[in-house]
């Protein structure tokens, strides 16, 4: 069974390339840009991070906690192309070791995430907590809530790009910039 998904106006997102994954929030008020290294071949856009340390990120894990996400910028888009030698796209990952522009929330902000494919059913009052491979998915009884969708998403079996408020509570270390 495919997955259904049911979007609020305001935030209608596409897995294409013409939604960004920032939808609502200013940088320097809402949200930091900073750059920092890969240290795995599985980061893309729209993963939710987390801090590695030493100056490093990789994508969030199940119920793991999160620092932010991987927005679509140029600087961003570039490297994809760089490390792919291809057009970039979001099907794509960044290289272990790749300098990347990372977006880690100062107050709440909507982005655009992937659902991941048989998550359990969602509406706007569901928590979501960090699903693998910097997805999100229905957060358990003892889950750690990181946010909320901005849409409805019937169980299926495939993964739904939707869009979310990332709290800004989510960020569980202190970050040092």
């Amino acid at each position: 069974m495919v997955s259904t998904l049911d979007q609020e106006i305001e935030w209608l997102v596409d897995e294409l390339t013409t939604t960004p994954v920032i939808l609502q929030g200013k940088v320097g008020i809402d949200y930091r840009l900073v750059r920092r290294a890969t240290s795995s071949a599985n980061v893309s856009i729209r993963s939710l991070i987390y801090l590695v340390g030493a100056g490093t990120v990789d994508y969030t894990g199940a119920h793991a906690g999160v620092n932010g996400t991987v927005p679509d910028t140029p600087f961003n888009r570039r490297q994809l192309e760089k490390d792919n030698n291809a057009d970039w796209s979001y099907a794509l990952q960044f290289d272990s070791g790749t300098v990347i522009e990372v977006a880690l929330p100062i107050n709440n902000i909507i982005i655009s995430v992937v659902w991941a494919a048989s998550s359990g059913t969602i509406d706007h009052n569901t928590g979501l907590e960090a699903a693998a491979a910097g997805q999100v998915g229905l957060a358990g009884t003892s889950g750690r809530v990181i946010g909320k969708p901005l849409a409805k998403v019937t169980d299926g079996t495939t993964d739904r790009t939707i869009a979310m408020v990332l709290y800004a509570s989510a960020v569980t270390e202190q970050l040092v910039v």
